[in-house]
């Protein structure tokens, strides 16, 4: 830890420093620094010199090929600022508890240096902090930000309903990830990911991080002499088997195993040689702890929360033009008959599938062929939006600041897409492809029917049948059909064109 060492230099005379955050530019190469600071520091302590002391240790530590810029801020323990701040760490860092506690009904006792912070909240959000390190992270957050000794106490205070305390539009989501402490590692250069529930480990692919209770465990022997194990992995939500081939002819890495040692694992999940389901090809593997408590709690708390769910985020269509989309003479089609469908739009930080983010998730639904409601979020990308993409989207990083990240809202957005085809304009070519890059790395399956209103428009209008179609993009097409298309590319009103524009064509197209 930066402070640690820095401190190991300077013999420990500046004690209160607080690393608040810090930020690296590999392009420009800089490191920039920004520490906090008591209020009340002793000013024969902390002046100029004491500043040149620590940016010199901090060159000494960091890289030689970078420049390192330090700034400090002056911090005082006051009620109020602390828990503005705990209330920021909910914000920034698990915005899906917002609404499970009591916020209002935090106290501050404040003796000296001393601070405790208990926070009121119902029972099982009381065990899920605690047991899945959220405690320890709010600790740590108020720690980086306050010169203070921190103690951080979870009040339970029943199970009652969430509409007791006020209900947000933010729910709980269970984001299937394992707690595996003291690590041991036996095979590959040790596990440094984050295992996720096996239940939600199920697309093939590499990468898959897992971690369980090991079951008919053997060594065996190929053909050529070479030492190999299979074993079987449990972490309460699902069994996974897996395979890890060695080097080795008389020893191996995982020799030491045994059924019931708890192991973490990451490899490839490939379909089984033999026919019969999956199997991962383990590349690491760690002895460790696993929290199958943890997991427990988690599942348990989601379920709790899900019977309360707000659905308030799914909200009656606020049209932008007329909702009297069969004013035409032509019957709906069995498509929109007999299927719900929700129509989708994303606004992104960029059109690389690979390394740009969400910013904004905009959808319509409709039931019985017409549109009934809409559902509308941004979401913190967790990186700077670039000002080629606010041009075109007019969404800056100050929109989207305490917005929901990805993994707090997708599960929601998969939930109004439950049992419905799901229809997005280039969605071949890019929405369907982001939403199944998320989906894959937190463990949700995409699994809708799904159409294209791009090749859709495609069969139905060619490029000769009027002057007007000089192409297919969403504000030609809305031109052509007379459908009014307001602030294009903002997530909801392109979604809602979108959708005017998907009844059209599955009527022309008369679509089973």
């Amino acid at each position: 830890m930066l402070i640690d060492q820095i401190n190991k230099l300077t013999g420990d005379k500046y004690y209160f420093l607080r690393l608040n955050q810090a930020i690296v530019d590999k392009d420009k190469r800089l490191v920039e620094l920004c520490f906090v600071i008591p209020r009340d520091v002793d000013q024969n302590v902390w002046n100029d010199e004491a500043k040149a002391e620590i940016l010199q240790a901090c060159q000494q530590l960091l890289p030689p090929t970078f420049d390192v810029k330090i700034r400090y801020v002056k911090t005082a323990i006051d009620s109020d600022v602390i828990k503005r701040l705990v209330k920021d760490y909910f914000i920034k860092n698990n915005k899906a508890l917002i609404g499970q506690y009591d916020d209002k009904a935090i106290k501050i006792d404040i003796e000296g240096k001393k601070v405790k912070v208990i926070i009121p909240a119902y029972d099982h959000i009381c065990d899920y902090c605690v047991k899945s390190g959220v405690k320890e992270a709010l600790h740590d957050y108020l720690d980086s930000n306050v010169i203070a000794d921190f103690k951080i106490e979870f009040l339970p205070i029943g199970n009652a309903s969430v509409s007791n305390i006020g209900v947000s539009e933010e729910i709980y989501i269970d984001r299937g990830l394992v707690n595996v402490t003291g690590k041991k590692a036996l095979m590959g250069q040790g596990v440094d990911v984050r295992p996720k529930y096996i239940s939600r480990s199920n697309t093939l692919k590499a990468g898959v991080c897992v971690a369980g209770r090991v079951s008919e465990f053997s060594r065996n022997i190929s053909k050529k002499g070479y030492i190999y194990y299979k074993f079987t992995l449990n972490d309460t939500t699902e069994s996974m088997k897996c395979i890890a081939f060695t080097r080795g002819k008389k020893h191996g890495s995982l020799d030491c195993v045994e059924d019931d040692n708890c192991l973490v694992v990451e490899g490839e999940l490939q379909e089984d040689g033999d026919g019969k389901g999956r199997i991962l090809r383990v590349e690491k593997a760690d002895l460790c702890n696993v929290d199958f408590d943890g997991i427990i709690e988690a599942i348990k708390a989601s379920k709790e929360i899900e019977k309360n769910k707000n659905k308030a985020v799914v909200k009656p269509l606020e049209s932008h033009g007329t909702l009297n989309l069969f004013d035409m003479t032509m019957p709906t089609c069995p498509l929109l008959v007999r299927n719900d469908v929700v129509v989708f739009d994303l606004e992104t930080t960029g059109t690389d599938v690979r390394t740009d983010r969400i910013i904004e998730i905009g959808a319509v639904k409709i039931s019985g062929g017409e549109i009934v409601s809409y559902y509308e979020t941004l979401v913190d990308p967790k990186m700077k939006i670039p000002a080629g993409a606010s041009q075109v989207n007019h969404i800056y990083d100050s929109d989207v600041a305490g917005a929901p990240y990805i993994e707090d809202c997708l599960g929601d957005f998969l939930d109004y897409c439950k049992d419905c085809y799901v229809v997005a304009h280039n969605g071949d070519g890019f929405d369907f492809l982001f939403i199944k890059r998320e989906c894959d790395a937190l463990g949700y399956s995409f699994d809708n029917k799904t159409l294209d209103t791009l090749t859709l428009a495609r069969k139905a209008y060619s490029y000769g049948s009027t002057p007007k179609l000089k192409n297919h993009k969403l504000g030609t097409l809305c031109k052509f059909l007379d459908i009014e298309l307001v602030d294009a590319h903002r997530a909801y009103n392109d979604a809602e064109a979108t959708a005017k524009l998907f009844i059209k064509l599955a009527n022309t197209l008369n679509l089973q």
